[in-house]
């Protein structure tokens, strides 16, 4: 799992969109960077792409989620962190981010696989100002501020790790990973990442949903209440599944993260929102934790996150 597949920090970061805006504000009129390299700590870059024109406005407005300076990382960064948005509301709130893609093959979304990158044609993204205006880099004229009606965006997102409104960080989580509704599912940011190695009563409520959501590979094995190597498989399996079906809104790594989680209430027929469990009683075996694979992570807020 990579560093921008994990809970970003919530909560109280201190960090909000307005400061935000205000660094990227404060880049109007540099030009694109057409060649040359760039450095992320360059107090005043001379050029900048529109990714590293956010990664840099969040850099230096001390935002806790370094953010991915291409395009299309980064609009995976804000899936997995689980902060897209309906893009209509999205053109109404401060420092969130609108993304436009286009691709050879029509699809809406831009594959998350580098190999595959090359379908995608276009591929831009711009900051929302909050009052009818956004700010992009334009190959022409550099870093400029547009009306944001004349952004033809067709994905949106709020920046990982940023402290927004309650209005605006409660919009999370109700589209998939290409905008659609996704009623039913909700952000599972209450419940442990589960991974192989670790065993308790979440592991078992875990199996047992995969079960009733069609896992064959699950019901072979049963709800031991032991996530070994068969259950991740059947994770990635169910996680495989729900990227084909709902437009890659999950990392298939074979963890269950508060977005797997959310997947598999909704695949399961369940309301989640009506079985919100108390006991999160899991014990790590050895084999979790003899160096060779990762502790899971600690348990993130009840907000955002992804797997």
């Amino acid at each position: 799992m990579t560093a921008s597949q994990r809970p970003p920090t919530t909560g109280s970061t201190g960090v909000a969109p307005s400061t935000f805006v205000e660094r990227v504000r404060s880049r109007m009129g540099t030009p694109y960077r057409a060649a040359g390299e760039w450095v992320l700590a360059n107090p005043a870059p001379p050029a900048l792409r529109p990714a590293e024109l956010i990664a840099w406005s969040v850099a230096r407005a001390r935002g806790p989620v370094p953010l991915a300076v291409d395009v299309v990382d980064l609009y995976w960064q804000c899936v997995d962190a689980g902060t897209v948005i309906e893009r209509s509301a999205a053109e109404k709130i401060e420092g969130a981010l609108l993304f436009r893609f286009a691709t050879t093959t029509r699809s809406s979304s831009p594959s998350r696989e580098r190999w595959a990158r090359r379908s995608v044609v276009t591929a831009e993204v711009t900051v929302t100002t909050g009052d009818g205006d956004a700010v992009t880099v334009d190959l022409a004229s550099g870093v400029v501020r547009i009306p944001i009606a004349h952004v033809p965006a067709t994905h949106a997102a709020l920046v990982p790790g940023l402290e927004y409104p309650a209005e605006a960080s409660s919009l999370m989580g109700r589209v998939d990973a290409i905008g659609r509704d996704t009623a039913g599912f909700v952000l599972r940011g209450d419940l442990p990442w589960l991974r192989e190695g670790v065993r308790g009563a979440l592991v078992a409520q875990a199996q047992a949903l995969l079960i009733t959501a069609g896992s064959s590979e699950q019901s072979r094995i049963g709800p031991t209440g032991t996530f070994d190597r068969g259950t991740a498989q059947a994770v990635n399996a169910f996680q495989h599944r729900v990227r084909s079906e709902r437009g890659a809104s999950v990392a298939a790594d074979g963890s269950i993260g508060p977005a797997t989680w959310g997947w598999l209430f909704v695949y399961a027929g369940n309301n989640p929102s009506n079985d919100r469990s108390d006991d999160r009683s899991t014990e790590q075996s050895p084999a979790a934790t003899d160096g060779t694979e990762p502790a899971p992570p600690p348990l993130p807020p009840p907000q955002i996150p992804h797997s």
